[in-house]
């Protein structure tokens, strides 16, 4: 996810959607440990929603946007970052 985040910055979308497009789906039947389960300070499901929402508004596909931004709310609703309050 960072190395996605990185290529947004730099303005490479397309090689982001693919890298996003090909990663790992994380299994939700898995409980993980705190340790695993948290990242950049959010859950890696929520986080890796909320890099989706990044490239959706970059790309100009809005309710793809809000469709991710609310899964990742949904997964992590005390985020600041996502709820963006």
């Amino acid at each position: 996810m960072c190395r996605v985040e990185a290529l947004l910055k730099l303005h490479q979308i397309d090689d982001a959607e693919s890298i996003l497009s090909h990663a790992p789906k994380s299994d939700p039947q898995i409980n993980h440990s705190p340790f695993e389960a948290i990242f950049f300070w959010m859950f890696v499901e929520a986080y890796s929603f909320y890099v989706r929402t990044q490239i959706e508004i970059a790309l100009g596909r809005f309710e793809n946007a809000v469709t991710s931004v609310e899964k990742a709310n949904h997964i992590d609703p005390q985020n600041i970052e996502i709820a963006g309050k």
